[in-house]
């Protein structure tokens, strides 16, 4: 989530867009759950908390994931990392 974060705002798309990301990926966190801890009876009051949603926000508004994203997404925008393979000097 916080990559399509950084990309968000990489790529200029706005605060509508970015929020539209967080909140799909809280959706998928609590589906994820779902799917693989049923069985320990997760509440969705959890996601609402500082372990969820809380976390979420900091980790899309400054975290290291989206800080890196953003910079990789300025740099394709700008025409750099031609090519393929290696990966030396993307960022």
């Amino acid at each position: 989530v916080a990559l399509g974060a950084g990309f968000c705002d990489g790529l200029g798309y706005g605060g509508n867009t970015k929020a539209a990301i967080i909140r799909i990926g809280l959706k998928e966190m609590q589906k994820f759950c779902k799917v693989f801890y049923g069985d320990r009876q997760i509440k969705d009051e959890t996601f609402l908390e500082s372990c969820g949603v809380a976390d979420l926000v900091t980790t899309c508004f400054g975290g290291r994931n989206r800080k890196c994203a953003d910079i990789f997404a300025k740099n394709i925008a700008a025409g750099g990392a031609k090519g393929g393979g290696g990966g030396g000097g993307v960022m």
